[in-house]
């Protein structure tokens, strides 16, 4: 999992050497999108990727005032091959901001990388992945048919003496 940051604009050290570790969110499997009380819904369609298997959205909910104990609206989308996966989405799905929400959500991370794995799109590329991974290991490290062969000629030889 990739995790993208806010980056202060006023330490240019910090910022450059993140920048330059991540620089696009279509290259993540599992991406989260925090939205803050008030801001416009979020489209799943807005980011571009055929990489991005699921998107969980988080939204911010208050009670009328500031300074009131935070709630929130947790919503997840995932590409149509990606298998089912758990803690199950609550009905209705609004969290205090507790613990249990920190694990929740934690869980539902790690689960839907690994069930994004389990995807057509990650199967086709864990194949071709083993395929070229095997190839370059018999290349490097050929079968010795030529010494085994020179061996059991001699004791045929050995043999018929």
């Amino acid at each position: 999992m990739c995790q993208h940051y806010y980056l202060n604009p006023m330490d240019n050290r910090l910022a450059n050497k993140l920048i330059h570790k991540k620089r696009h969110i279509g290259n993540d499997i599992v991406i989260i999108i925090f939205q803050e009380e008030g801001s416009k819904p979020f489209a799943p369609t807005t980011i571009k990727s055929n990489y991005i298997q699921v998107q969980i959205v988080v939204r911010v909910l208050r009670d009328g005032t500031s300074t009131g104990p935070a709630h929130y609206h947790v919503a997840v989308v995932s590409q149509s091959d990606v298998p089912l996966f758990g803690p199950p989405l609550p009905y209705p799905p609004i969290f205090k901001h507790e613990h249990q929400f920190r694990t929740w959500i934690l869980r539902k991370l790690i689960n839907s990388e690994l069930a994004a794995y389990r995807s057509k799109l990650f199967i086709q590329q864990l194949r071709a992945t083993q395929k070229a991974l095997l190839l370059d290991f018999i290349e490097k490290f050929p079968p010795e048919k030529k010494k085994k062969e020179k061996g059991r000629k001699k004791k045929k030889d050995k043999e018929r003496s």
